[in-house]
């Protein structure tokens, strides 16, 4: 994948107990960021789910890193679970959008992740993606089985639009790739160094047809998961 731009990570890094596992055990809160993205070159942004960013945190976020890493970003539930990318969601998309482009080479994809109880609805996704064309880097996870038919990857081709391959406790991943970008989100409670080895190959194997690849372990209490990002990383 050396022709590819990778990008390993886990959601968040704001962690004390990574704190002489994955951090130097003296660390302070503040040095996170930096000492994470000395490590890994992405991380997904959890904590947008429940309030977007301020341009205060965005810039200080952007003065800790390189050009060279990338943030991703959960896009709120007031667009996902509350407007359900109904009225008002293009327009709150496009607001968060803007704040992140305070980023520069650093900003990556928004992930829309739809609640577990959302049906299918195409019309729904169409009127949202057409009424978003300025959001670079759109890639949707959803959680309800009825998403997952050609239907679905057709309109997101067609809108140049991601679909995020994700392993949950309660899903298996479909490995589909319907833009430039290629999203991965392993969510189960536990891996190991083997099953993150059988994944480093089904990564390489899925994306070869994507430009960017952004591959993301759950966080834990412990760093255990980033130390197994990092073994990705270098295995990809």
């Amino acid at each position: 994948m050396a022709r590819k731009r990778v990008f390993v990570g886990v959601s968040g890094f704001s962690y004390p107990g990574w704190k002489g596992k994955f951090y130097p055990e003296n660390s302070k809160s503040e040095e996170f960021l930096a000492l994470y993205s000395k490590r890994l070159n992405s991380v997904e942004v959890n904590s947008s789910f429940y309030a977007p960013p301020s341009t205060m945190m965005v810039k200080s976020w952007s003065s800790k890193t390189s050009e060279d890493f990338r943030f991703a970003f959960k896009a709120p539930r007031q667009i996902t679970h509350i407007l359900k990318l109904g009225e008002g969601s293009p327009e709150a998309s496009e607001r968060m959008s803007k704040t992140l482009d305070l980023l520069g080479p650093r900003r990556g994809p928004i992930l829309f992740q739809l609640p577990p109880f959302a049906r299918a609805d195409l019309k729904l996704l169409e009127e949202f993606l057409d009424g978003t064309p300025a959001i670079g880097s759109r890639v949707f996870e959803f959680r309800h089985e009825s998403w997952l038919q050609e239907s679905t990857y057709e309109l997101l081709e067609k809108e140049k639009a991601g679909f995020c391959i994700a392993e949950t406790e309660d899903m298996a991943p479909s490995f589909k790739v319907t833009s430039d970008i290629a999203y991965f989100r392993l969510r189960k409670d536990r891996y190991d160094t083997d099953t993150v080895a059988k994944w480093t190959k089904k990564i390489a194997e899925t994306a070869k047809s994507a430009n960017e690849v952004y591959v993301y372990l759950r966080h834990d209490d412990k760093g255990e998961n980033a130390l197994l990002a990092e073994k990705l990383a270098g295995q990809l």
